[in-house]
């Protein structure tokens, strides 16, 4: 069974953690502190974001300008505080 992961900070790990392995995966990346230039609630390392911008299907796809729009502006405030590289930043969208 799968004891340590390296793929996410403890505040998304958690939840796996505690349903998956009854607690028992550890995370073994440490994170001192979230990037500066951006209001990360509860000081957390993940923060969920509303958008109000409506998506456009295009074939079998689909797009939203207004949500890449507010995610490039956080990436470029979080890059540009020297805390982090863009290889150390993973984006999720869920619709």
């Amino acid at each position: 069974m799968l004891q340590v992961q390296y793929r996410m900070p403890d505040s998304i790990a958690d939840w796996p953690s505690r349903v998956f392995y009854n607690g028992m995966l550890q995370t073994g990346t440490h994170f001192i502190r979230p990037p500066r230039d951006f209001p990360w609630p509860g000081g957390k390392h993940t923060t969920f974001i509303h958008c109000d911008s409506i998506e456009k299907q295009i074939e079998s796809s689909y797009e939203n300008e207004g949500e890449a729009k507010i995610i490039f502006s956080i990436v470029q405030k979080v890059i540009y505080s020297g805390d982090i590289t863009a290889k150390e930043i993973g984006i999720v969208r869920t619709g």
